[in-house]
């Protein structure tokens, strides 16, 4: 199980446990798996098995250090920070980083308030690779779920595309955070149930997709 924690003194850190059940109890492993103070932390860590490889994605918080973006502690000023959803392989035990992160996706600047995270991964037909992830600030009803393309599992993801958002109608305020089941089909996602109420409550909701190429519908 990955997780985020607060390290002492630094920023978000991903760290990783182990249970010999899904049930747990999970044990922390002694050190963090991935660290970027200097960047603004990491989070939102995913893991994948795409048949081959282990891969782990994660979220550099550069939101977090401020800038242009509304999704900060501070006031707005500046410009935009990278936000890089980054992957990297791993070996079989899921706890070993092997050769180096590869950027696949940042951030568009103002068109999604400088703000990526919440990445899944998807091997789709013809050994293409399809990325979810979550744009805009997380507080603010133009909170969606996203998607983009690579015909390779490092990237770059392109041909983006928008899979749910408030807009939709469909009762759900700011969606995201969606997950994939090995399916590819089933998935589940977070959102609120009242307008301009970013710190209210989310439910967990679920959703069927279909994939064809490049085109994704629920």
């Amino acid at each position: 199980m990955y997780y985020t924690a607060h390290k002492k003194g630094g920023s978000h850190c991903i760290g990783a446990a182990t249970s010999a059940t899904a049930l747990g109890p999970f044990k922390p492993q002694a050190n963090p798996l991935i660290c970027d103070d200097a960047n603004g932390g990491v989070i939102d860590a995913s893991g994948y098995d795409d048949g081959v490889d282990r891969w782990i994605t994660w979220k550099v918080d550069g939101n977090s250090l401020g800038g242009a973006t509304t999704c900060q502690g501070g006031t707005p000023s500046g410009s935009y920070r990278p936000t890089p959803i980054l992957v990297q392989r791993m070996a079989r035990d899921a706890l070993t980083l092997l050769d180096r992160p590869s950027q696949i996706l940042d951030n568009e600047g103002r068109a999604n308030d400088g703000v990526t995270e919440a990445p899944a991964l998807y091997k789709i037909g013809n050994g293409n690779f399809v990325l979810f992830y979550s744009a805009h600030c997380y507080s603010s009803d133009d909170y969606d779920i996203e998607y983009a393309f690579s015909s390779t599992i490092n990237g770059p993801y392109t041909n983006r595309g928008i899979l749910l958002r408030t807009v939709d109608n469909k009762g759900i305020f700011g969606p995201g955070g969606l997950d994939l089941d090995p399916n590819g089909k089933s998935v589940v996602f977070h959102g609120r149930t009242k307008a301009n109420n970013g710190n209210g409550p989310r439910l967990l909701y679920s959703a069927e997709l279909t994939i064809s190429g490049h085109s994704i519908s629920y």
